[in-house]
């Protein structure tokens, strides 16, 4: 299989084709189960220029996944915050002021984790 890949993309594109490498690259791992190994493995045997490019691409997903990740956490504390806040007492007003989000929000979190 992993002669496969690198006789698939080392033949594929040539220079300037970028956006279209990176397209086919997302699109590829979206079909496939690859391991994470597996994938370094294939991606050290491609030519360097697309190695790069391919890298980048791979660089740019790992970031977005990380970002999505970040804000989910944060929502997570926001949510945290605003139901430890209510079961202490704390006014939906000044929670909503503390979380820097709208009251109706603040309610809603407060109704949809409520026992």
């Amino acid at each position: 299989m992993i002669k496969k890949v690198e006789n698939i993309f080392g033949a594929l594109f040539p220079e300037g084709m970028r956006n279209f490498k990176e397209v086919i690259f997302v699109y590829y791992l979206q079909l496939v189960q690859i391991k994470e190994g597996q994938l370094l493995e294939i991606i050290e045997k491609i030519p360097p220029k697309i190695k790069d490019d391919i890298m980048s691409t791979y660089e740019m997903i790992a970031k977005k996944h990380e970002q999505k990740g970040i804000e989910k956490g944060i929502e997570k504390n926001t949510v945290n915050v605003i139901l430890r806040g209510h079961q202490n007492g704390i006014g939906i007003d000044i929670l909503a002021k503390i979380t820097g989000i709208s009251t109706k929000e603040v309610q809603k979190i407060i109704r949809e984790n409520s026992n």
